[in-house]
């Protein structure tokens, strides 16, 4: 179970990770996760699973939290670059994004 079997909105870990491939096949260009993906390289704690599909799938940027990172930002192996917003406030206004 991802989280808390007691709160809504939970899903077993396989069929969790089965929507995300599915997501992933897509092709989004930016992903937004409560949870995000251990990098073992540097030391960042997170959900193998979730990494592993990251992995298989499309670069992209990917903002996530749930555990917190000292340093904020990671690259996986693929190019997906990891900002872990756990304690942090983004501000994104319409000037940001031209």
């Amino acid at each position: 179970m991802t989280g808390r079997g007691d709160k809504p909105n939970r899903k077993p870990e396989g069929e969790y990770l089965e929507a995300l491939r599915n997501l992933l096949h897509r092709g989004p260009d930016v992903l937004l996760l409560h949870q995000g993906p251990e990098v073992p390289e540097a030391r960042l704690p997170g959900h193998s699973g979730i990494r592993e599909q990251l992995e298989a799938g499309p670069e992209l940027l990917l903002f996530c939290g749930h555990v917190h990172w000292d340093q904020p930002l990671a690259e996986l192996d693929n190019g997906t670059r990891i900002l872990n917003t756990d304690g942090r406030v983004l501000l994104f206004t319409a000037a940001s994004l031209q």
